[in-house]
């Protein structure tokens, strides 16, 4: 199954007051791995004239943030230009299909986040999205793990067959986007070492 793997990171949980710091999206299918190359997905840290957020989430993105006080680089844009040049790229992939949408909570947080701040409409997205985490509860949950947890089950379980899957930081969009991938393939797809 075709589908596209969206996390952003944001200045807190609320679209009517916080901000996209950074949004990565990324082709895959859900039962073959494939190699994933920089030139094929979307990445944009996003910069702001003034920065609004939550201590909690400013704190989390703490060196989103020092990036966006640097040096601008290839991939910073502002936010109108990063809105923009997501648009342009979902069109030029996807238009005129629908894709479905995948990620942790992509569709209660994620997805309203973009359609609020102008990166999408949401019209491109099929109203089906996948989020990992169903594949990954145990039987002693009271909640659904998060996306740590998740990709820290499919490490051990992947550990307990002599395989080994790539180290990723959370909390970065693009390794956030990744880990969502290989949640999909670890289930659906299995291979070998990604050592």
């Amino acid at each position: 199954m075709q589908a596209l793997a969206i996390d952003i990171e944001t200045t807190g949980l609320d679209p009517e007051r916080n901000q996209i710091l950074e949004i990565a999206a990324i082709p895959f299918d859900t039962h073959k791995q494939t190699e994933i190359r920089p030139s094929g997905y979307f990445h944009a840290i996003v910069k702001y004239e003034e920065i609004i957020g939550h201590p909690f989430a400013l704190n989390m993105n703490k060196s989103l943030i020092e990036k966006l006080l640097g040096e601008d680089t290839p991939d910073m844009f502002e936010v109108f230009d990063a809105a923009a040049r997501f648009q342009q790229w979902l069109r030029d992939l996807f238009f005129p299909r629908k894709i479905i949408v995948a990620g942790k909570n992509v569709a209660g947080f994620d997805i309203p986040f973009l359609i609020k701040q102008g990166f999408t409409d949401g019209t491109c997205f099929k109203h089906r999205t996948l989020d990992p985490t169903i594949l990954y509860i145990e039987d002693d949950d009271d909640t659904p793990p998060d996306l740590g947890e998740c990709y820290g089950r499919a490490v051990e379980a992947a550990a307990n067959e002599n395989r080994k899957l790539p180290d990723f930081i959370h909390h970065d969009a693009i390794a956030d986007c990744m880990m969502v991938i290989h949640l999909f393939w670890e289930k659906f797809a299995p291979m070998g070492d990604w050592s």
